[in-house]
């Protein structure tokens, strides 16, 4: 598990500790045990601590993996954001990570941590751009609907607006026109 010899001796003043973690190699190959103790702070408080640890020493992995062109512009797809389709796997893969929750995310996490390094990226100040740059996307025009052509905006929030329709390609006011259609043979770009 490490390059440490097996037995080694360290001594810690511990007498000001109020909880201490001790990792160690667990008695079978690729597993650990832990002892911890709280001793002066509530278990609670020092659970907190070590979530902030945790949150820490993730953010110093993600931001150690590196995320590939093809990975940047399959997340700028699925965002609708620019890049290209990804193949049918991965483009359902990424049409579920906005629906995990906590567990299931860092399972997406553990498995493919570049797409979640994108998606973090994406989500960060100025992260569509280099997001953009990382896939060599260099768009500058504003996205816009796929039907009728009309720059997306971001701040008409009503039902049939110009706002982005969810994910889609699409604004809200074609969107809504198309759930309108009472001939039973419609089928328009928006429904196929």
């Amino acid at each position: 598990m490490t390059d440490q010899p097996e037995k080694t001796m360290v001594a810690i003043d511990g007498s000001d500790a109020l909880a201490f973690v001790i990792i160690r190699p667990g008695s079978a190959p690729g597993t650990v045990s832990a002892e911890a103790v709280a001793q002066g702070i509530s278990k609670h408080a020092a659970a907190h601590v070590l979530q902030g640890i945790v949150t820490k020493w993730n953010a110093d992995t993600a931001s150690c993996v590196r995320i590939s062109a093809d990975v940047a512009a399959h997340v700028l797809w699925t965002e609708n954001r620019g890049g290209y389709e990804p193949g049918s796997f991965t483009k359902k893969l990424l049409a579920a990570w906005p629906w995990a929750d906590d567990a299931n995310a860092a399972r997406l996490t553990a498995g493919w941590p570049a797409y979640a390094a994108a998606f973090r990226l994406l989500g960060q100040r100025d992260g569509l751009e280099q997001l953009r740059a990382i896939a060599g996307d260099h768009r500058t025009e504003t996205a816009a609907c796929a039907k009728c052509k009309t720059p997306f905006d971001p701040d008409d929030t009503s039902f049939d607006g110009r706002g982005q329709h969810y994910r889609t390609p699409y604004c809200r006011r074609c969107v809504d026109r198309c759930h309108e259609s009472t001939d039973a043979s419609h089928a328009c770009v928006i429904c196929r």
